[in-house]
This record gives C-alpha cells, structure tokens and sequence, in this order.
C-alpha cells in the first residue's frame, strides 16, 4: 500500500494528536502529585537528617511520611474515580507497601539502622528502585528520574558522606519535586 504525501500528512498529524493526548492524560494523572509529595517529604526529611540528631531526625521524617502516605491515597483515589479506567492503582499501592516492609527488614536484619547514612542511602536505593519499576511498568520517564537519583545518591554517598543528606535533600527531593512539577504544567 502506498501513501500518498497527503495520507501521510493525516496519519503523523493523527500520531501527534495520540502523543498529546497521552501527554495530557498523564499530567492529569496522579504521577506528577505523588512526584511532588514525595520530593518534598524528601526535601525536608533529609534537610533534618543533615542539621539535626539522629533521633530528631528520625521524628521529623515520621512527621513527614504519615502525612505522605495519607495524601498519596488521597490523590490515588481521586484520580481512581475520575479516571475509571484506573484499576492497577491499588496494586501499585501494594508494590509500594510490599517494598517498604522489605526495606524494612533488610535494614533491621542487617544492622543498617546503626549507621543512619548508611541507611538513609538504602532506603533511598529502595524509593528509586520503586521508581524504576514504575517507570518499566507505567511510565519510562520515571524509571529515568529514578535512575538519575540512584547515581547522585551513590555518587554523594561515596564521595561525600558527611553531606549526603543535604545532597539528597536538594538533589533527590528537588529531582522527584521538579519532575513531577514539569509534568504537572508543561503535559497539561
């Protein structure tokens, strides 16, 4: 079958009009909010394990990430509803929940918890591959956005720890924060 020049005019213009819609439909979607939670649950975590003590740190970060969980569902339901074609959202909270406890006891049963950089660099490596899955599954962009915090986070905690948190705090927390900001109002 041949196309005229015409034909193939409509048929990239069809093409275009398929990836803005996407576009669109992504930006509406939960993805850039939950970027946006997390990124400055992140931001304001790690600041507090860079500048206070260990068991400070560790209340602030529980001040943060019960408040994140709860307004992740929040933004998780209401998009279910809007969009009702969303039926995987509860198994991605699954996957999520399902990581956490791993995470949690790899750091308990290795003794990572004695060591708070260190183990704030896991949790972290656990929170990106989260991402990089959900980028394999849903979304490619978000596996990029997860792979880039994975190497400023290995690079930052090999080559400077004593200021990995702040690193993490303005590099991590600003990456997911930014990414899912640019999604929100340049996919719109």
């Amino acid at each position: 079958m041949n196309a005229t020049q015409e034909e193939a005019r409509e048929l990239l213009a069809e093409i275009r009009e398929v990836q803005a819609r996407t576009r669109r439909a992504l930006g509406r979607g939960a993805g850039p909010y939950y970027m946006m939670i997390w990124g400055a649950v992140w931001f304001l975590g790690y600041l507090g394990s860079q500048f206070l003590s260990f068991e400070t740190a560790g209340l602030v970060w529980t001040a943060l990430v019960i408040p994140g969980m709860i307004a992740s569902a929040l933004v998780g339901g209401r998009v279910t509803l809007r969009f009702r074609g969303a039926t995987y959202d509860a198994r991605i909270g699954l996957f999520w929940l399902a990581l956490l406890a791993h995470a949690a006891l790899i750091i308990l049963m290795a003794g990572i918890a004695e060591e708070p950089v260190l183990m704030s660099y896991v949790v972290a490596l656990f929170a990106m591959l989260g991402y990089v899955v959900m980028g394999l599954w849903l979304w490619t962009p978000l596996a990029w956005v997860g792979l880039s915090v994975t190497a400023i986070g290995t690079v930052s905690y090999l080559l400077m720890p004593g200021y990995f948190c702040l690193i993490m705090a303005l590099l991590g927390g600003g990456t997911l924060f930014l990414s899912g900001f640019y999604v929100l109002r340049a996919w719109r």
